[in-house]
């Protein structure tokens, strides 16, 4: 039973169809069977193949004689992939297992018999609050970062005739242009108006005060019976909410003005890799799963603005993570 099921998956790997899972699998088995039947079907899956990436003698004596001893080599050989297949020159038992599980490797072997780590996601509406930053996609691509503590209330016709949303406290709002449909946000007494840029908008109930700086482009902003000020790139306005005074500032740092607190949560100082995951999810509403545990033990030194795309954040996070990559699958991340 062992032997057809090795057979299946490593059909599968040299044809290119092995999936995560399946590769767990195949680590798992190749640990398992014994050398010689390993050995003889690896050898006559090999001679079905045609050979299109091949190894030294001398590269797999020192990869052989790193496996015998225990220890990883310092580099890890993965299978040459084209569209079509992806193929494997194996010498000797101990490289062939090296090589077959390529990407793998020697220490994710081990690794991937454990149980993989995921993080799940927490779903909370928007227009509830959570002690934690989130980030936001909407439908029309507009991206957000809302505060912890803060909420943000989406109409039911977003995105139709107009895109108008409500916020209570603080939010950094990078719009998706489209001049077609304005981007309003309702806070409090104002009202700001956009087509497609980014800014910071600062309206918690209790406080006096109502700010909005831009970072990016142009922005309009309303009270209940006049138009307050149009803002351009690095341009503020504070309302305050008594005296239904406003006062526009035209030199600010908007950048830090935003990132002042958008970078909180982000900025993580020998953190292993399994808790910068859990911060991630959260901020950014996504199920991670880490399938190397070895991978998640790994400390990072890294800090985030805050205000990246998740795509940013996992690229970096795998260019500073020895041999890490990440995936998409069924809407969740996996990195391996």
């Amino acid at each position: 039973m062992a032997k057809k099921k090795l057979r299946d998956l490593l059909q599968s790997y040299l044809s290119g169809n092995c999936t995560p899972e399946d590769q767990i699998q195949l680590a798992h088995i190749i640990r398992e069977i014994k050398d010689d039947a390993l050995n003889n079907e690896l050898r006559t899956l090999w001679d079905q193949q045609e050979i299109t990436h091949k190894l030294s003698d001398k590269k797999a004596a020192r990869i052989l004689s790193c496996i015998q001893k225990g220890n990883t080599p310092q580099k890890t050989f993965t299978a040459h992939q084209s569209k079509k297949r992806r193929y494997i020159r194996t010498i000797g038992i101990a490289a062939s297992i090296l090589l077959i599980l390529g990407g793998i490797g020697f220490r994710g072997l081990k690794s991937y018999n454990e149980t993989p780590i995921i993080i799940k996601k927490e779903i909370i509406a928007y227009n509830q609050p959570t002690p934690y930053a989130r980030h936001i996609i909407l439908s029309d691509s507009s991206r957000i970062i809302l505060e912890a503590n803060s909420t943000l209330a989406i109409s039911r016709d977003f995105n139709q005739d107009t895109r108008t949303v409500e916020l209570k406290g603080e939010a950094y709002f990078d719009i998706s242009h489209n001049p077609a449909k304005p981007f309003i946000i309702n806070s409090g007494e104002l009202k700001t108006t956009v087509l497609g840029t980014a800014f910071n908008i600062r309206a918690w109930p209790k406080d006096k005060q109502i700010s909005i700086v831009v970072t990016r482009g142009k922005v309009m902003v309303q009270s209940l019976q006049k138009t307050l000020a149009l803002l351009t790139k690095n341009q503020e306005i504070t309302y305050n909410k008594e005296d239904k005074a406003s006062d526009k500032e035209n030199k600010v740092e908007a950048k830090k003005i935003v990132t002042d607190w958008t970078k909180k949560e982000m900025d993580f100082n020998a953190i292993n890799l399994e808790n910068i995951i859990k911060a991630i999810s959260k901020r950014y509403q996504k199920t991670i799963i880490i399938k190397n545990r070895a991978l998640a033990q790994n400390k990072l030194v890294v800090s985030f603005n805050g205000t990246e795309t998740l795509e940013n954040v996992l690229s970096t996070l795998c260019q500073i993570t020895d041999n890490a990559q990440y995936k998409v699958e069924n809407d969740d991340i996996i990195i391996y």
